[in-house]
């Protein structure tokens, strides 16, 4: 019967050190994966900071007199005293005339081939 509660207590502790080693084997492996993710974060850390920090001088000079000023004579056509405003009027270039193709058909063949 001694040899039988040996056996038993045995085996309870082999399968207890098995569902030790199980358990740690699985947290070492959680572990290593959050550690790659703790290494992603890092780097999509960096880069947000780069784009906060272009973020914060493009505000600051938003912000700085010169800018509106410069803003404010480009797309409002203000001028200061004395100063004269010119503004030019923007032609679109017809498709031809872009594309340097143009098309020498008469009219009425443009008109067949729009419809036929």
């Amino acid at each position: 019967m001694n040899t039988r509660k040996g056996w038993f207590f045995g085996t309870i502790a082999i399968l207890l050190n098995l569902l030790i080693i199980v358990s740690l084997t699985r947290s070492v492996w959680e572990v290593w994966q959050r550690r790659d993710i703790v290494t992603e974060r890092k780097a999509e850390l960096t880069v947000l900071e780069a784009e906060n920090i272009k973020l914060k001088q493009a505000l600051e000079e938003a912000q700085s007199r010169e800018y509106i000023e410069r803003e404010a004579r480009n797309k409002l056509g203000m001028a200061k005293p004395g100063e004269t405003v010119i503004l030019f009027e923007r032609r679109e270039a017809s498709e031809s005339a872009a594309s340097g193709n143009p098309d020498r058909r008469t009219n009425w063949q443009r008109w067949v081939g729009l419809f036929f």
